[in-house]
Formats: structure tokens, C-alpha cells, sequence
């Protein structure tokens, strides 16, 4: 299976210390010993390297999508050569790349998003909700609080003209605020998708609250969004809803990879949550072939196949809609990959929950005012 789908970590560093952070505060130290910032020549070789993947497996397109640490730390100049070795490169290859960057804005200025324009480079924030619910996790290298900052950076993003390029919100699920609070919160930026994330806990270390408060968060964050006068696309609910309707997308025929700062290799780098060194490969972009490394067995539990999961996820009965959940969330040091999500029973619990309400409104639906079938 050929990759499509890369991650470049453009920059190693960060101008937050988020507490939850599975790059530099669960336990990998891997960051240290990273250049600061993705060079031109690892830029260049690794978009030559995937460009020659891409044509040999007659891949009409690949995303390429920028994270860090904080990927506006070089400024403009900096994005602007790396993304100039990816265009550049594909040039005349028959090859479409799409870009995207996940930032926490901070560092957003007109001449970022005028570049992000010109190359038609989608932008995801990250906010938690309101300060006093953000600041609870996300604080700057002094200690200082984040979100009102964050908040007038958003504001500017989700205005003409650089509203073209806002792609939506990524905000972490904390089950001891108010859903309700949040998703109103997050709504005043008019937010194309929100994207709300479990923390990155799994079986090994699991979430500090039970796990019966992430069902009650996320059951109420679903009622309210429904709720809303003016629509609010949420991944999450978006693919059990699909799924739920037969619309999934049935087993992945995706496959990525994400590239460090220097050019090394790594499995879903969220794995760093299992234990240092977990996500390594082994592998650098101007060394190996890429065929190499997508034949590689490690990658296969990465897929959402179902065949590839544990017996559990296989033996229930919404495992087409869950699909296993998170890979991160299904780490043990006693059976690797190969259980349920720790989060399983809050994802079952929310869809259940989700399928109870859409059988409702679509009875509701085939019924007259007193009850009556439809004419």
C-alpha cells in the first residue's frame, strides 16, 4: 500500500508547554535531539523521494501537511522554502500535492496567512474552549495563560480575507468543563469542522477521570451541536453518523507516514505516548526507499482494518463504527496494539447514543402531526 498522506514535522519546537503535550511531556525525549528547524536540503530530498513513490504507483495526489511543535516558528521565510521544495519539485510530475498546517496561531501575522493563500495551504487551530477552560493545559514556556491570545488570533483567521484558508478547530475533550460552554464558545469563530480529541491516554496510563465522564461529555457535546440555529460540522459525530447511515468509508486505503525535522521516519508519532521510542523506524527519507518502509509489518496495526484488530474490537458489534478508535488509545505494554480502545466504552456509550437519536428523528419524520404516517 503506497503512501499518500505524509506529516512533516517542519519545526521541533514549541512556544507552548501544554501539559497533555505527547510530543514533549509523556515521557519521549526524542524533540531533544532534532534540529530546530526542517532544512531546505531534507525539505528537497524528501519531496523528490515521495514524488518518485507517487508516479511509480500512479498516484494522482498526496497531502503533505505541516505540524511541529509549532510550524510557525521559522515565520514566513522558513514555510516558504519548504513549501517551495514541495512545488518546485512536483513540478510537471503529474502529481497534486495538498497542504494543510495545525497550529496554535500564536504566531500567526498577515505575511503567514498571505502566503497560506497564495499556496493554498489549509489552516487548523488548536483551542480548547474559553480561557479559563484552555488555560487549564495550554500555557506559554513562562507559565502564562494562552487562550485569550489564541482567541484574537482566531478572530483575524476566521475574517475575510483569511477565512479561505481557516480549515477549523482541534480541541481537546476535558470532561470537567461544560460541553455546552465550549461548543458555544468555539461557534462565535464560525469554525468549518470541529475536530474534539480524547487526550492520548491508553491502558498503561489511563485518562486521570473515569472514563464515564468522557461518555457524558461527549453525549451532551452531541445533543447541544444538534441543537444549534446555525449548523456545526464535528468529525467525530460526522463519521458515526455516516457510518451509522452505511456511508463509512468501509477499511482505510490510506496510508501515511510522518518525517521529523531531520528527515527520520516514524509510525503514527502519537505512539510517544506509549514509551520513548515507541513511534521509531529506523528509517530516513534520504537513505530509504519508500517502498521499503510501506512494506515494512509495523505499519499494518496503523491501518483501519478490522481484520488487524484485537479479538475484542473483531467479536463487537460496533466495531464498523468505531473501526478500534484511536491507536494510541489501544496501547499495553503486555499486548501492544492489540486491545480495545481505553476509551471503548465511552465511544460505545456515544454511539448508541447518536444511533437512538437518529432512529427518533427519522420516526418522528414518517409520522403526521398526531402521530399518523406521512402522506
Amino acid at each position: 500500500m503506497p503512501f499518500d498522506t505524509y506529516v512533516w514535522k517542519i519545526a521541533s519546537r514549541c512556544n507552548l508547554n501544554c501539559t497533555y503535550c505527547y510530543v514533549y511531556n509523556l515521557g519521549d525525549e526524542s524533540w531533544r535531539q532534532q534540529p530546530r528547524l526542517m532544512s531546505e536540503e531534507v525539505a528537497r530530498t524528501a519531496a523528490a523521494r515521495i514524488r518518485d513513490h507517487a508516479v511509480r504507483h500512479g498516484l494522482e495526489r498526496v497531502d503533505i501537511n505541516f505540524h511541529g511543535g509549532e510550524p510557525f516558528l521559522g515565520g514566513r521565510r522558513h514555510l516558504e522554502l519548504v513549501h517551495s521544495a514541495i512545488t518546485e519539485t512536483f513540478a510537471g510530475s503529474g502529481v497534486t500535492v495538498s497542504s494543510a498546517a495545525q497550529t496554535n496561531a500564536l504566531l500567526f501575522e498577515p505575511a503567514i496567512g498571505d502566503l497560506l493563500i497564495e499556496r493554498g495551504i489549509a489552516l487548523y487551530v488548536s483551542l480548547d474552549g474559553p480561557p479559563e477552560i484552555n488555560d487549564r493545559h495550554r500555557l506559554d514556556l513562562r507559565g502564562q495563560p494562552s487562550g485569550a491570545r489564541v482567541a484574537e488570533k482566531i478572530k483575524e483567521i476566521s475574517a475575510p480575507p483569511y477565512d479561505r484558508i481557516f480549515a477549523g478547530i482541534l480541541c481537546v475533550v476535558d470532561p470537567t468543563s461544560d460541553p455546552r460552554t465550549v461548543v458555544d464558545y468555539l461557534a462565535t469563530f464560525r469554525p468549518p469542522m470541529v475536530d474534539f480529541l480524547l487526550p492520548l491516554n491508553n491502558h498503561d496510563n489511563p485518562p486521570v477521570r473515569g472514563i464515564d465522564e468522557y461518555a457524558d461529555w461527549l453525549r451532551a457535546c452531541y445533543d447541544h451541536v444538534m441543537s444549534l440555529a446555525e449548523p456545526m460540522r464535528v468529525r467525530i459525530f460526522d463519521d458515526i453518523m455516516l457510518a451509522l447511515l452505511g456511508h463509512g468509508a468501509g477499511d482505510s486505503d490510506r496510508q501515511y507516514l510522518v518525517m521529523e525535522t531531520d528527515g527520520t521516519l516514524e509510525l503514527d508519532d502519537t505512539l510517544k505516548t506509549a514509551f520513548d521510542g515507541a513511534s521509531r523506524l529506523g528509517y530516513d527519507i534520504a537513505r530509504d526507499d519508500l517502498d521499503v518502509v510501506a512494506a515494512d509489518q509495523r505499519l499494518v496495526p496503523l491501518r483501519a482494518e478490522i481484520a488487524q484488530l484485537g479479538p475484542t474490537c473483531r467479536a463487537c458489534a460496533l466495531v464498523k463504527i468505531c473501526r478500534g478508535g484511536h491507536v494510541s488509545h489501544r496501547y499495553s505494554a503486555s499486548r501492544g496494539l492489540d486491545n480495545p480502545s481505553v476509551y471503548c466504552s465511552a465511544l460505545q456509550r456515544l454511539i448508541l447514543h447518536i444511533r437512538s437519536r437518529l432512529l427518533a428523528e427519522a420516526a418522528a419524520a414518517g409520522s403526521g402531526p398526531a402521530g399518523q404516517p406521512a402522506r
